[in-house]
């Protein structure tokens, strides 16, 4: 595992299937934090087992229709260090 993107947060859009699945992946090789987001959320969750199996820690997953601009908002202020939100979702 390298840690070019250790310290860093990606959130991953779709990462439940396909591209996103495989986009999350890398960057979880690359030692990125990670929110994966689909809608599929059983999916989302698999695959973050899978990563925290292969010790990847953290991964964070929500259902979210990509469709809805408000929803990543609420997402993105809640990961942000500080928030409320935060430390109610932390592992």
């Amino acid at each position: 595992m390298s840690e070019r993107l250790q310290g860093r947060v990606a959130l991953v859009t779709g990462g439940a299937s396909g591209i996103g699945k495989a986009t999350a992946e890398a960057l979880a090789r690359e030692g990125a934090r990670l929110v994966i987001t689909d809608l599929n959320e059983a999916g989302g969750r698999a695959l973050a087992a899978f990563l925290n199996a292969h010790g990847v820690e953290g991964v964070r997953v929500a259902r979210i229709d990509p469709s809805l601009e408000d929803a990543f908002v609420h997402l993105v202020g809640a990961q942000s260090p500080g928030s409320a939100l935060a430390a109610r979702a932390a592992p």
